[in-house]
């Protein structure tokens, strides 16, 4: 079933937060109807404060703006913005069963009973849970509780679907699985999704689009893998790889003139060029030691 999705345009947005931490410094950005956009960056990068600001739990600095399908929204809190979300820890209602969260949101709209029972029935089988309905919280394993936490965002036909590191509760085994089968789901939906994430893998299998972020700045926006980390922008090339800076003395490996596809040291399940970062100190231990001649 398809859903509405709305194009979000931020304008000018940024955060300082008490005490003068600048969070996020000042950002334009677009998100087209139906498109699929990852935030994906280091922690502290200011991700999370974006994601935070187009769903209304954070305000932007004066003039900063946010829009849906042109319209402003910036004033009005998250409730009457018509968004889904999904947390990093879900957020589930420990005291309300699986049916319960999912149409939670609909009883709080005073939806007919049987238009809130056949939505909660129709979201459940998109999330594939369906027989969960009457299971308590805490009786669900992490991957169900997924699966009901998007169900419950889904439920009321948000015009955008806002992700917090949906997948980083999970084991690396259950997160891969679940990954593909959000990409799928939200392709199905055509829903317009923002999601945070600091996982390239996960953000290339599931994005349209990878907007890559550092210290409060976007970097680059891209739908490319192989444009995540080329040479002229280090900063980028040190996020996927995790290496250290480049000083005046540094010296490092030319780039593999081999493209390499799986998890490898990125974690990227798309081609991607490899960078490979300079070997320490510790990692040389296994080089030969000269033979003195002379002893």
């Amino acid at each position: 079933m398809t859903e509405t999705g709305a194009a979000i345009t931020l304008t000018g947005c940024a955060k300082v937060f008490p005490g003068g931490t600048r969070a996020l410094h000042p950002t334009d950005l677009t998100v087209a109807q139906g498109e699929i956009l990852a935030l994906l960056g280091p922690s502290g990068c200011g991700k999370t404060t974006l994601l935070r600001i187009i769903a209304g739990l954070e305000a932007p600095e004066a003039g900063g703006s946010v829009a849906f399908d042109g319209q402003d929204v910036t004033d009005l809190p998250i409730e009457k913005r018509r968004i889904g979300m999904v947390f990093q820890s879900y957020a589930l209602f420990p005291n309300m069963t699986v049916g319960q969260n999912i149409g939670y949101a609909l009883r709080l709209a005073r939806r007919p009973a049987a238009k809130i029972a056949d939505r909660v029935a129709e979201v459940m089988q998109m999330c594939q849970i369906t027989g969960l309905a009457d299971r308590a919280i805490d009786a669900l394993s992490g991957g169900q509780r997924q699966r009901v936490a998007l169900a419950r965002a889904i439920a009321m036909r948000p015009r955008a679907l806002l992700l917090d590191e949906p997948l980083s509760a999970l084991d690396a085994a259950l997160r891969e699985s679940l990954r593909d089968e959000l990409a799928g789901l939200l392709r199905d939906l055509s829903i317009t999704a923002v999601f945070v994430t600091h996982d390239q893998s996960e953000a290339m299998a599931i994005a349209d689009r990878v907007a890559v972020m550092r210290d409060g700045n976007i970097l680059q926006i891209d739908a490319s893998a192989g444009d995540l980390c080329p040479t002229r922008r280090r900063l980028r090339c040190q996020f996927c790889r995790g290496c250290e800076p480049f000083g005046r003395n540094h010296r490092r490996r030319p780039p593999s003139t081999a493209r390499r596809r799986g998890a490898g040291a990125a974690g990227c399940d798309r081609d991607i060029r490899v960078f490979h970062p300079p070997r320490s100190v510790a990692d040389r231990s296994d080089r030969k030691r000269p033979v003195d001649r002379n002893g």
